[in-house]
Parts: C-alpha cells; structure tokens; sequence
C-alpha cells in the first residue's frame, strides 16, 4: 500500500486536485493540518511517517500541498523501487527531459547542477516504509531533504530520479503567507546545513534536540510565595546576608538556594547546555527559566539586596522589570535578576525556547541568554507585568561591577537593588574552559 503524507497550511486552491488523483491512484493520503502549530516541517514529516507505518504502508511518499502531477506518478515510483532495491529513495526529475519518450533512472549526488546529477525533489519523493532514516528535526524549514539524501547515501543507498516523470510545483501559497516567519527559519537552518560537518555544532544540535517537550499548561491560580535563587559556586559574603534578609523579611514562604553541584537529571531543559558553556552566569539565566518553568514562584540573582516583601506580585500571573546597559538612555531591555511566573507560564516557555535557540545558532551571543531574550518574549504580553527602571536596578553597569562601591539605592519605593556581581565578565568568576573542536563526544556527555 502507497501512503502519501502531505502537510498543509491552508489547504490552497492546488490541494483539491492533487487529491483527487491520489484518490485514483488508490493512495492513502494522510493530511496534517498544521494550522495554529509552530513552523517546523521535518517534525511533521517524522509524524506522518510514524502514522503510515501503523497503518501498514509499504511505500511512503512525501509531498507538498502546492504541486500537480498526472495520475500513475505514485505507483510507478513505488514500481522503480520494488525493481531497484539498491535505491532508497526515488523522486521525479527536477531537470531533464525523458529521451524519445523513454525515462531514465539517475542516481543523484545532491548537487542540484545540471540534468546530469540532479538532486531530489524535495516536494514530491517516495521510500520504503522500512527505510529506518528519520528526517533531522535540528532543521524546520530548509535543507532537512538535504541532509536526507546524505544520510540516505550514508546508509549505502542510492538516492534516484527518473526522468520519465515530471511533478509541477505550482505558487508557494505556504511560504507567500507565512514569509516574516520561515525568513529567519530558513536562514538558520541554511547556516546548519553550512556548518553541519562541525563535531561541536553537531553534538550540542543533537542534545538540543532532547529539550524539546510538550509545552504544557499554567497548573496555578497565582505566583507560589517561593523564592529561588541559583549558586554556582561559594556565595561572597554579601550574597548571603542578602539572602538572610530575603528570610527576614518573607517569614511565610519557601526560600531556595538551588547550590552546585548540580545533578543534571534535576535539570532536563538545560543540563544539556553545561558541556559548551563559557561563563558560570550563562548556565544560571537558563536554569532559572527551568525552574520558573517547572516550579514558578520568584527567582532572585543572589546579588539582589531586598528592601521591602514582594508579597504585592503574587496574585499576577507574571511580572518582570526594565533594566538598562546606560542609565543616560531610556531602558533598553528586559532584566532577569529578578522574575516572577505562574508554573508553566507560556512566557516562560518563550523565552527559554528563544535563549536556547540562539544559544544553538550562536552559543557566543550571551546576551541571549537574559535580558535579550526577556525583551523578545515579554515585550507587548497582556499576562505580564512590566516594571519601571529602578524597581530593582539602577546605574549604569560601568558602575557596578563592585558591590562593595555602590551607594545606597532607593526612592522609597524601589523593592530591591541588583548589585551587580559582574559574573559575566568573569572579574570574580573566572571562565570555564572554552569550546574547542578538541572536545570528543565523551567530553560532551551528561
């Protein structure tokens, strides 16, 4: 039985008579509606895949909502394969031309050069249902049938064409109406396929892969009177009497100093990211997320000096402040010394799926890390409270690099004080061991 998978996001004019001739060619169309979802088509890909196989398909082809083709077109590339089991994967001819009316079937090198060495047709291609290659989720939108045809060849099987066929691909209703979207999309996943013989890139891709994770539901009425902070490394004395007074003046809740060494079974989301990161305070700005995320509550920087109670903020949903590089400009970002969330607040979600991502493309950016990947999610939100400047920072970071130098901060109604510890810059901190294309995958193990 030939299964056709077909991902659609809004069943254009093209849609209706490509089905009809999959319905005469006695094809199982399996169609995934993907309105509402998160752009990633390899991910889709993989469902349909798993979907043909439970419901028994031998030959599984794979085709985009927006192409005609002539009736028979499936069943002979499902023919070609049962008489070329050298052949994983079969796809019509992108170029070329059938020669006094007779196709011919060309192995590709993914060249995509000439008619000679064609490469596969990525919106309308056929394999056998027990091909065991996956499509590679580390991309969303470009080059994963690419990397398909490699891994395909990797497996010792030709990759084919047949020139004998010829499968129009019509408007590209799907990228005209989503093209702010897929832009950056295909962008990165253009850098990937670039870099993608890269053994570092390739591991922290692989194990970014396993954070990914159903998204989940708030599973709270308000912010939990609890208060985390993250310790890498021996807290300096002011860090702790800070801490003291966070007790002093929050009797009633639930104080927690989550205190390295850090088991990284505790941490699923993040504990993959340890292996490749420079600075201790990188590794904290995605752990908070964590456990905001799983926990909620309120997370404090163990260099916020507290002032009055936070009790005000636990009937919101989510609330963060204004932070500033330069206090002789307006507030320029979102800080994350201080952050307060319902368990499994969508924002959450965001920002750690916009740090982690960065984090993925360009693991030196550090600033994604916090306060830019704060101001991308929170920015605009109806379910977040956005604080003013000098709610819990002030002056410029030139200025605070010493707790021990900065004077008294406080209008009256500011609720705490970010002393700036400088762990960025690794001043008090030394940094970890850089990346190296010398790490071995051992090295990079959990």
């Amino acid at each position: 039985m030939i299964a056709a998978i077909i991902p659609t996001l809004f069943h254009p004019p093209t849609l209706a008579p490509l089905l009809d001739v999959l319905r005469a060619d006695d094809v199982d169309v399996i169609l995934i509606d993907t309105t509402g979802r998160e752009l990633d088509i390899y991910r889709w890909w993989n469902e349909g895949v798993a979907e043909a196989r439970a419901r028994g398909a031998t030959k599984i082809a794979v085709l985009n909502d927006d192409i005609a083709m002539a009736p028979g077109t499936l069943p002979l590339l499902a023919f070609l394969l049962d008489e070329h089991p050298e052949y994983g994967v079969v796809s019509p001819a992108t170029t070329g031309k059938a020669k006094n009316g007779v196709g011919k079937l060309i192995s590709t090198r993914g060249l995509w050069k000439g008619a000679s060495h064609p490469g596969m047709a990525g919106y309308a291609f056929m394999f056998r249902a027990d091909l065991d290659i996956p499509f590679d989720e580390r991309y969303r939108w470009y080059a994963g049938d690419d990397q398909f045809e490699e891994d395909v060849r990797a497996a010792g099987l030709l990759v084919g064409v047949y020139t004998g066929l010829q499968v129009q691909h019509l408007d590209n209703y799907s990228g005209a109406q989503r093209a702010d979207e897929l832009k950056p999309l295909a962008n990165a996943d253009r850098r990937r396929w670039k870099e993608r013989n890269d053994p570092v890139r390739d591991d922290l891709e692989k194990a970014y892969l396993s954070y990914r994770s159903p998204k989940g539901k708030m599973t709270a009425p308000s912010i939990p009177p609890v208060i985390h902070r993250i310790a890498i490394g021996t807290p300096p004395a002011d860090a702790r009497r800070f801490w003291a007074q966070f007790e002093a003046l929050h009797p009633d809740w639930t104080l927690i100093s989550h205190d390295s060494p850090f088991d990284p079974k505790d941490w699923p989301l993040t504990s993959w990211t340890w292996p490749f990161i420079e600075y201790p305070a990188q590794q904290a700005d995605y752990m908070r997320l964590e456990v905001l995320w799983r926990e909620g509550g309120i997370y404090v920087d163990w260099d916020m000096e507290p002032y009055r109670p936070l009790d005000p903020f636990l009937p919101l949903k989510g609330f963060a402040a204004y932070d500033s590089p330069s206090a002789k400009t307006r507030p320029e970002w979102i800080g994350t010394g201080v952050l307060g969330f319902r368990p499994h607040h969508p924002a959450v979600r965001e920002m750690l799926d916009i740090a982690l991502e960065r984090f993925v493309e360009k693991p030196d950016d550090i600033m994604w890390a916090g306060p830019l990947a704060a101001t991308a999610a929170l920015e605009g939100r109806n379910d977040v409270l956005l604080l003013p400047f000098g709610s819990f920072y002030s002056g410029e970071w030139s200025e605070r690099q010493s707790m021990d130098d900065l004077q008294y901060f406080g209008d009256g109604w500011a609720y705490a004080h970010h002393r700036m510890h400088a762990s960025w810059s690794g001043i008090q901190q030394p940094p970890r061991r850089a990346r190296s294309p010398r790490w071995t995958p051992k090295e990079t193990q959990l």
